[in-house]
């Protein structure tokens, strides 16, 4: 038996019994809350009566309720990442991967955070930020974009992130063109070092 309280409605649902059949079974209910609306309590009673061990002594089964974000799936709902974030590769010249550009968004802002996954070898020095609705509006020459006219920009003393945090000012649902550049540095290539002169 499971039963739900709605905060929204401060009421009660109750999906009665959902019988499970073996393997591995997930699923989930089509209900969708609002948790900032308001507290909710979930309980269930898992009866195993009746279960049987088919793999003779090495199975085991267990029963698990809880909440998943939307677009999460039902079976280990984080294994396969966060759906709101897009996520692509850093490239410095034209085939070194050295980070990642990660854009996701809450109800307030856009995000994108360019990151360098080893910041041993690699640090940021500049970045530029073009978001537009379409992608005529990003500024090009030739077809090729142009970072130094991008909306934002600015300079960083040899960073391993930097996030940008823009405000929406569309609507979530509307589909955006983001371009994101940024300057490398390879650290192996500087070295410090004592100079003497006379």
């Amino acid at each position: 038996m499971i039963f739900a309280a709605i905060p929204a409605l401060a009421d009660t649902v109750v999906y009665g019994d959902v019988a499970l059949s073996g393997g591995f079974q997930a699923g989930h209910f089509d209900d969708v809350y609002d948790l900032t609306a308001g507290a909710i309590t979930i309980s269930f009673t898992y009866d195993g009566n009746g279960l049987v061990d088919d793999f003779g002594g090495d199975a085991h089964a267990w029963a698990e309720l809880g909440v998943r974000s939307v677009g999460y799936s039902d079976f280990n709902p984080k294994s396969n990442g966060d759906p709101a974030q897009k996520k692509v590769d850093l490239i410095a010249g034209q085939h070194t991967d050295v980070g990642d550009v990660i854009v996701w968004h809450d109800d307030v802002n856009l995000y994108v955070r360019y990151v360098i996954t080893d910041p041993e070898v690699w640090c940021i020095t500049e970045t530029h930020l073009q978001v537009a609705t379409d992608p005529d509006e990003i500024p090009q020459k030739n077809g090729n974009p142009i970072p130094g006219k991008f909306d934002f920009k600015d300079e960083h003393n040899c960073v391993e992130e930097f996030l940008y945090e823009i405000p929406l000012t569309w609507d979530v649902e509307t589909p955006l063109y983001i371009a994101a550049h940024s300057v490398v540095k390879e650290l192996s290539c500087y070295q410090d070092a004592v100079l003497y002169g006379t």
